[in-house]
Formats: C-alpha cells, sequence, structure tokens
C-alpha cells in the first residue's frame, strides 16, 4: 500500500469530517491528537500507527487492524470496534465508554 508524506496526511485529516477512508494504509502514522470524529476506518490498516490522545468518537473501526497501534488516552466513546485486531495495542487510560467491542481480537478483557 501507498504510505502518505507528513503534508498529505495533514491535507487527509483536515478535511470537512466525517471523512469515508474504508480501506485506507495508515500503518506507522502519526496520528497524535488528531480528531477523526464520526469517520469511517472499517478494514483500515493502522497497525503501529501513534494514536495517543486521538479523538475517535463514534468512529467506525470495524475489522480494522490496530496490531501494535498505541491508543493510549485516546477518546473512542461510541466507536465501533468489532471485528478490530488490537493485538498488542496500547489502551492506557483510553476511554472505551460505549463502544461496541463484540468479537474483538487480540484482548480479553477492555473496560
Amino acid at each position: 500500500m501507498e504510505k502518505y508524506s507528513r503534508l498529505e496526511l495533514f491535507d487527509l485529516i483536515n478535511r470537512p469530517k466525517p471523512l469515508w477512508l474504508v480501506g485506507i494504509d495508515l500503518s506507522g502514522a502519526d496520528l497524535r491528537h488528531v480528531d477523526l470524529s464520526h469517520c469511517d476506518l472499517s478494514h483500515a490498516n493502522l497497525s503501529g500507527a501513534n494514536l495517543k490522545s486521538a479523538v475517535l468518537v463514534g468512529t467506525k473501526l470495524k475489522a480494522a487492524n490496530l496490531n501494535g497501534a498505541d491508543l493510549s488516552r485516546a477518546d473512542l466513546k461510541g466507536a465501533d470496534l468489532s471485528r478490530a485486531d488490537l493485538t498488542d495495542a496500547k489502551l492506557d487510560d483510553a476511554n472505551l465508554q460505549g463502544a461496541i467491542r463484540e468479537g474483538i481480537i487480540g484482548v480479553d478483557d477492555i473496560e
């Protein structure tokens, strides 16, 4: 998959919301403090991405690859994480209130 430069990422995430980014490859991307609320990131590759303190309220992350992603302090309130791969993801102090968690891969129990 094509990798995005910092300028391309800046342009992409600052477009009018909500964004439809189904299947996008953002593996390893630096997305700290980014607001991706209500975007559709279903089937996206976010493996190894830095999503510290990102705002993902109501974001669709169905079957997304979040393997090794850093979601520390991310706001995932009401996000759809069904069938997402969270193997080795960091979820320290992440807000998962109301998040859909059916079939999540890689974690036994998340609060």
